[in-house]
C-alpha cells in the first residue's frame, strides 16, 4: 500500500521453448486498488540468461528470485526438479542471473535495484522475507537439489549469508538407504519470534531452531515419505 493505492508485484516468466515467440522475463506491477479491475501499470523487462521465479516483499523491500530456466522435462517430472544439477564447485555454465535481486519499492512504480546475491549454482525457488532476514530454498555447489539458506538483509545493499541446513543425502558423498534425493521446495514458515523455522523438506516436515542464524539445528521431524508417495 502506498498513498492509498495498492500494488501487486509479480514475475512473468520467460516464454518456454516451443510455446510461441521467446520473450524475456518481466517484473510486472499491477494496481489492485480496485480488486474488481486490476490494472497493469508497469512492465520492467529483464533480458537475462536465467528466469524469474517467486517474488516476495516486506515493507519497502522486494526480493525477486532467479533460477535456471525450467525445461519441459522439469515441468512434466516435478520430482526431478534441480535434483542432479549441483556440481561440487561453482559450475562453468553458471548463470549470470541466478539467486535473488533486492529492490527498494518505497516508490512503488519505480523499483530501485539495491543488490544481487548469488547462490554460486543454479538459483532459488520459493523464498520469504521476515524482519530483516531472507529465508531461501537455494541450490548450492556441492549439494544436490535445494537446501535451506538464511541471509541477513538488514542492510539490503549488502546481503550476508549466515547459515544453512541440508538433509542427509544432499551433500556429495552422502548416500541414503532409501535412495531418495531430499530437496527443500519452500517457502519456510517462520515463527513470530523468528527463532523457529518449519520446512516442507522431502522426505520430512522439519522443525529447526534458528535462534542462532549462523547455525540452524534440528528440533524435530515428521517423516512424510513413506508412507506417502514421493511425487512433489
Amino acid at each position: 500500500e502506498h498513498e492509498g493505492r495498492w500494488y501487486i508485484y509479480t514475475a512473468v516468466a520467460k516464454t518456454q521453448e516451443g510455446h510461441g515467440p521467446r520473450q524475456p522475463p518481466i517484473l510486472r506491477i499491477i494496481d489492485v486498488t480496485d480488486p474488481t479491475d486490476p490494472t497493469v501499470v508497469r512492465d520492467i523487462v529483464y533480458p537475462m540468461d536465467g528466469n524469474m521465479s517467486q517474488i516476495t516483499s516486506q515493507g519497502d523491500l522486494l526480493m525477486v528470485g532467479l533460477a535456471r530456466e525450467l525445461t519441459l522435462f522439469d515441468t512434466r517430472n516435478a520430482i526431478n526438479f534441480m535434483s542432479e544439477f549441483q556440481p561440487e564447485e561453482i559450475p562453468e555454465d553458471k548463470l549470470r542471473y541466478e539467486g535473488v535481486i533486492f529492490f527498494d519499492i518505497s516508490d512503488p512504480l519505480n523499483p530501485v535495484e539495491l543488490s544481487h546475491w548469488e547462490t554460486g549454482a543454479y538459483g532459488v525457488h520459493r523464498n520469504i522475507l521476515k524482519d530483516g532476514f531472507a529465508y531461501l530454498s537455494a541450490s548450492a555447489p556441492g549439494y544436490r537439489a535445494q537446501i535451506f539458506k538464511i541471509l541477513d538483509v538488514r542492510d539490503p545493499k549488502n546481503p550476508v549469508e549466515l547459515g544453512q541446513w541440508a538433509q542427509h543425502g544432499q551433500k556429495f558423498g552422502e548416500v541414503r538407504e532409501d535412495g531418495l534425493i531430499p530437496s527443500f521446495h519452500g517457502p519456510a514458515i517462520i515463527s513470530p519470534d523468528n527463532n523457529t523455522a518449519i520446512l516442507g523438506f522431502t522426505p520430512d516436515m522439519v522443525t529447526l531452531d534458528i535462534s542462532d542464524k549462523n547455525n540452524p539445528t534440528t528440533v524435530g521431524r515428521l517423516q512424510i515419505i513413506p508412507p506417502f508417495v514421493n511425487n512433489v
